[in-house]
């Protein structure tokens, strides 16, 4: 589960801010005019294809290909 902290309209799309249990942020596109949760609880599911992953530090991408392992089954 992810707490959706803010929502902006950004052309085309909807872009969401969320936060993991663990207190990580991801940010969440979707088409504008689709159905999403705009407050509170929520379920996010990850296209690993899709998925662009950077490292907080450095801003690095992590991966080649948006192929990546997190480390020893670490949790999003």
């Amino acid at each position: 589960p992810v707490t959706v902290e803010a929502e902006t309209p950004l052309n085309e799309k909807i872009v969401t801010l969320v936060r993991t249990v663990r207190g990580r942020e991801i940010l969440v596109s979707r088409p504008s005019g689709t159905p999403g949760r705009s407050g509170g609880k929520a379920h996010i599911a990850v296209d690993a294809k899709s998925a662009l992953l950077f490292d907080h530090a450095s801003g690095e991408r992590i991966g080649s290909k948006n192929v990546v392992s997190l480390r020893n089954g670490e949790a999003a």
